[in-house]
C-alpha cells in the first residue's frame, strides 16, 4: 500500500496534476481500483451464490450501509480528491509527508467527537510526528529544495493558495 500511494503521488505530481481536474484524476484511479476489487471479489467469493450472500448480508443492515457509504465517500473519495488537489500545489514529497499526520488527526478527532482518551504515548508520538513534519519542511526550504513550491513571481505556496481561493 505504501508503494502504491508513493507511486500515485509521484506519477500524479509529475504528469497529470497540472493538466486535469482533481476530481477527474480521482475518478480515473478509482475506476481502476474498482475493476481490480471486483476481479478479486469474484475470485475470492466463488461460486456466485457465495458472493450474492455476502452482498445481501451487507445491505440487510442499516448501520453497515451507513458505514460503507461513509468509508466510500468521506474516508476515501474526499481524501484522494484532496491529495490530488494538494499534488497540484505542492511537491509530491511534501504531500506524502503530510499523510503521516493521519493517525494524529484520527486521535484528536476521536478524543473530541467520541470522548476516547488519548494516552501519554499517543500524545508524545503525535508530537514527534508533527515535529518531524515541521523539520522536514524547514530542512527542505533551508536546503533550497523548496523551489518546487514557489510560484513564478517568487511567491510562497501559502500565498498562492490564498490568492487562488
Amino acid at each position: 500500500q505504501c508503494w502504491a500511494i508513493a507511486t500515485l503521488l509521484v506519477v500524479q505530481g509529475r504528469f497529470t496534476a497540472k493538466k486535469y481536474p482533481s476530481i477527474s484524476q480521482t475518478a480515473w484511479y478509482y475506476s481502476i481500483g474498482t475493476l481490480f476489487t471486483i476481479v478479486v471479489c469474484i475470485g475470492y467469493f466463488w461460486p456466485p451464490s457465495k458472493l450474492w450472500h455476502e452482498i445481501t448480508l451487507i445491505f440487510s443492515s442499516r448501520p453497515a450501509v451507513i458505514a460503507l457509504a461513509y468509508a466510500t465517500l468521506a474516508a476515501t473519495v474526499y481524501n484522494y480528491t484532496a491529495i490530488s488537489w494538494a499534488n497540484k500545489h505542492a511537491p509530491a514529497t511534501l504531500v506524502s509527508l503530510a499523510s503521516t499526520l493521519q493517525p494524529v488527526l484520527v486521535s484528536v478527532l476521536s478524543m473530541v467527537f467520541l470522548g476516547v482518551g488519548v494516552s501519554w504515548a499517543e500524545a508524545a508520538f503525535g508530537l514527534v510526528i508533527a515535529a518531524g513534519l515541521v523539520l522536514s519542511v524547514y530542512g527542505r526550504q533551508r536546503a533550497g529544495k523548496g523551489h518546487e513550491a514557489v510560484g513564478p513571481d517568487h511567491e510562497s505556496l501559502g500565498e498562492r493558495l490564498i490568492a487562488e481561493d
